[in-house]
């Protein structure tokens, strides 16, 4: 949950620019591996810590830190890719708006539209 809205807004205006500064001093090819691996790397951390969940041996504080540090690390490239095709968000919201649609939730206002998301 956000506490400070102003922290926030403050704090996406300069992740915006280094996630741009990534893309621009790695180029957007490099970038683009990159996302595979630390996608790869979230993967592999969640099949351990449900292996671990599923009675497999394993630190599980452990591997809930190795999620949580794969996923920062995913959401950073997740981040970067958004800017090399940032003609998605159309599609990310039809996406949204067709899970609310699966989960009955009606009346939220959601990406592309009002509250039904028209």
């Amino acid at each position: 949950m956000i506490l400070n809205q102003q922290r926030a807004e403050n704090e996406g205006i300069a992740a915006g620019m280094i996630l741009r500064e990534a893309v621009s001093h790695w180029g957007e090819e490099l970038q683009v591996i990159k996302a595979l691996e630390e996608l790869g790397e979230l993967q592999t951390a969640l099949a351990r810590l449900f292996i671990c969940h599923t009675g497999g041996k394993g630190n599980k504080a452990a591997l809930v830190a190795s999620v949580c540090e794969e996923l920062a690390d995913a959401e950073i490239m997740l981040a970067q890719l958004g800017m090399m095709f940032p003609d998605n968000y159309d599609t990310y919201a039809y996406k949204l708006r067709r899970l609310a649609g699966m989960l009955d939730i009606e009346d939220v206002a959601l990406p592309g539209g009002g509250a039904d998301g028209a």
